[in-house]
């Protein structure tokens, strides 16, 4: 099945990701962008290399310049079609999923992902036949070495980071990469901030030793390796690199939700302002004394807020820091960077960083389910009378202890269930009733 959503277009390559498929939709976004090239990116996974020349030519048959910068993090990519002044950009990476899939990620020309707005055009773009260029109008390529150092640059940049802080801390870190981008971005950067680097995976061939999602059940080599080692941080990336889990000094998979806690905290800490978190984030973000904003789950809709608001951080909960000081995006090496910094200044432990944070209970579980939002509304509602109710995205309902959130995925035909309180008991508890109304 092709699943497309403003996260872009996504499939099994072979089955429902095709040769017509990306072409349909290479030629599209061609003709709805203004003049000016088109940057193309890609992770590490094999069939991205055919892909990319597919895209590549695709593009240029319909007349359009490109900008190569080869195996990349999805934020080095981001990045660079920013500061290349592109008119847009395609990322062909399927983030957490499995091997066998692949997809398209579009970005317009501030390096953004498109919004729901433009996605809507872009899918009513493929119903026209391709415009193909001439002999004469067929696109350039050019191609960018080692862009990543542009994206170490704008991390090193940051005016409150003081690289120097980290390199006196001599910190030890293992550095899980899954096979994916990761390593290449943050292997010269950990280096450049003086760290003592133990490599996991960081061969970038695409071949993933475990489940790409990184979560606590996946990362089990990473704990093993940080008690092995005597490091002070495990550091673990999904396959493009835009998410970063964390292990702790004793070899424990905090949680993603640490990783924006964590970052954030450090953000703020030099440039206080509002935060921006989707509605599915935890609430450990709101001990931090700033006010909260939250939007619809999604990237770009966390990162349109930011902008509009002038937050100086934010970002989701699967391990997605945002600084736009930086670039308005999802970045796992800005998080490590962020993280590390925060390590390496207060001279804690991360364990003790974690542990400075309300103890909530979190659960995220998906029913093979699809219910209109109006009468999901009606169901929830009727059942939780007493909580404060969000419909801006699904059904969010905060009560006094604890918030429930259910909602349609944006990728898959599924209703995601996340709730979270300050029991372990009280968050199985929600999470059982909403799924006995639903099911």
């Amino acid at each position: 099945m092709l699943k497309e959503s403003i996260s872009g277009v996504r499939g099994i390559v072979g089955e429902s990701f095709t040769p017509e498929v990306i072409a349909k939709y290479c030629g599209a976004f061609a003709s709805m962008l203004p003049p000016g090239p088109i940057v193309i990116a890609r992770d590490s996974r094999p069939s991205g290399r055919s892909i990319e020349r597919f895209v590549s030519s695709t593009l240029r048959l319909a007349g359009r310049d490109i900008i190569y910068i080869g195996i990349q993090a999805t934020p080095t990519a981001e990045i660079i079609t920013d500061k290349t002044k592109a008119s847009g950009g395609i990322i062909i990476t399927a983030s957490h999923n499995p091997i066998e899939w692949n997809a398209l990620k579009f970005l317009r020309e501030d390096g953004l992902f498109l919004g729901a707005d433009d996605f809507k055009k872009l899918r009513a773009a493929t119903k026209r036949e391709i415009a193909w260029a001439s002999h004469s109008e067929i696109g350039s390529e050019k191609v960018i070495a080692n862009a990543e150092n542009y994206h170490i640059d704008a991390i090193i940049w940051l005016p409150w980071l003081e690289a120097g802080i980290i390199r006196d801390a001599k910190l030890k870190v293992v550095l899980d990469a899954n096979s994916g981008t990761g390593a290449i971005v943050l292997l010269p950067l950990l280096e450049k901030l003086g760290c003592e680097i133990v490599q996991l995976e960081c061969e970038p061939d695409g071949i993933f030793t475990h489940d790409p999602e990184p979560r606590p059940e996946n990362l089990t080599g990473l704990e093993k390796a940080v008690i092995e080692h005597g490091a002070d941080i495990g550091l673990a990336t999904d396959p493009d690199a835009d998410r970063l889990a964390l292990v702790d000094e004793k070899g424990v998979a905090i949680g993603e939700e640490y990783t924006l806690a964590i970052g954030a905290a450090e953000v703020i800490h030099f440039n206080p302002g509002p935060i921006v978190v989707n509605l599915s984030t935890s609430a450990m973000v709101e001990s931090l004394g700033q006010p909260v904003f939250r939007t619809k789950v999604g990237e770009i809709n966390v990162a349109e807020k930011m902008l509009e608001i002038g937050s100086p951080v934010g970002g989701e909960g699967n391990g997605g820091l945002i600084v736009p000081a930086c670039h308005p995006g999802r970045d796992g090496a800005l998080a490590a960077a962020t993280i590390l910094h925060r390590l390496a200044r207060t001279g804690e432990t991360l364990s003790r960083l974690a542990g400075e944070f309300p103890k909530l209970y979190m659960i995220k579980e998906k029913i093979n389910v699809r219910i209109e939002e109006d009468a999901l509304a009606k169901i929830l509602a009727g059942e939780f009378d007493t909580g404060k109710i969000d419909m801006t995205d699904g059904v969010r309902i905060a009560l006094d202890d604890a918030w429930l959130h259910v909602r349609a995925s944006n990728t898959e035909d599924i209703l995601r269930i996340i709730a979270e309180a300050k029991s372990e008991d009280r968050v199985k508890s929600l999470v059982e009733r909403a799924r006995k109304l639903l099911e």
